[in-house]
Parts: C-alpha cells; sequence; structure tokens
C-alpha cells in the first residue's frame, strides 16, 4: 500500500478551485505529528493558510519557483526550532513536510515543495526572516520550506528511475 502511494504521488503545482475541508486539512497536519524526530524532540511547528492575501506572500517569498502558490486551496509553513535540536533540526523538517505531502495525496489533494531556508526575498533579506516577519512567526524557527495544496488540476508526469542496481549498492 505505501510503496504503491509513494509510486503514484508526483509534484503538481496546477490546482483545481475545489476546497479542502477543515477537517481533510486538520487530518493531514495530524498525520505529520507522527514524523520522527532526533532523539524524539517534537519541535517541527506548521503554520496553515488558506487566505489568498498570505498566499501570495508566499508565492513572492523567494524571487522564482514559488508562484503557483498563490493558486493554491491552502499551505502549510513548515518551521523547525533549531536551538532544541542543532544537528537535526532541518531533516526532522524535512520527515514532517514528507509526512504531510504524502498524507495529503492520500485524501487525493496535490502538493509542491518550495525550499525556503537559503533563500533570498528579493529585499535581500532571507526567505525564511521575510516569512517570520510577515506571518509574525517567532524567530525562535527557521523556516525549511512551504507546501502548497490543492486538488490537482493537471495530470502528474510518470518518472522512470532507471535500474534498481544504478540507486541501490549492497556493501
Amino acid at each position: 500500500m505505501f510503496k504503491q502511494m509513494a509510486k503514484e504521488r508526483r509534484t503538481i503545482r496546477s490546482y483545481t478551485n475545489q476546497i479542502a475541508s477543515y477537517e481533510t486539512i486538520r487530518d493531514i497536519a495530524q498525520t505529520a505529528l507522527y514524523a520522527p524526530t532526533g532523539r524524539n524532540i517534537q519541535h517541527v511547528e506548521m503554520f496553515i493558510t488558506r487566505d489568498k492575501a498570505k498566499l501570495k506572500k508566499l508565492a513572492y517569498a523567494k524571487p522564482q519557483w514559488g508562484e503557483f502558490v498563490e493558486d493554491a486551496d491552502f499551505a502549510i509553513i513548515i518551521a523547525a526550532d533549531a536551538n532544541k535540536n542543532p544537528n537535526t533540526y532541518i531533516e526532522d523538517a524535512t520527515f514532517v513536510a514528507s509526512y504531510l505531502k504524502l498524507a495529503a495525496h492520500e485524501h487525493g489533494i496535490a502538493s509542491c515543495w518550495v525550499h525556503i531556508r537559503t533563500a533570498e526575498h528579493e529585499s535581500k533579506i532571507s526567505s525564511s526572516d521575510y516569512i517570520k516577519k510577515e506571518f509574525g512567526i517567532d524567530d525562535k524557527f527557521t523556516i525549511e520550506c512551504v507546501l502548497a495544496f490543492g486538488y490537482p488540476n493537471e495530470e502528474p508526469r510518470r518518472q522512470e528511475f532507471g535500474s534498481f542496481d544504478d540507486f541501490v549498492h549492497f556493501i
């Protein structure tokens, strides 16, 4: 079941106008709370919005590659407290984001990752600092990414990965 879902899930950047229910969004976020974190320090937080003005701000938090967020049904900002777990905060946030994407897929909702942590806003501040300022998110957090979500308005492109042996090595 998981293998099939992992094979089917693809990045989608175009969404219909169909609205996900509050309960569905809550279920997606609830599932991500089960994501593993280093030393089980649960320090990754999610900030969810479907406000169109806020989605537009997120769409332009970096100069390119995030414009589609403006047309999403909702977005989730993934923030990690690097002081609580300095060795694994990036990986921990990535696990949460991955769980969100897979949980959304289970509901028929598409998603796309927008990298934020090392990006720069056009105002020459980091994209992470821009988002924290615009959304009132505590400075203790590093914004890893923004995930855009919506019902798909395009057919996912199937990807072939080549031979198993090209990527997996038993040593």
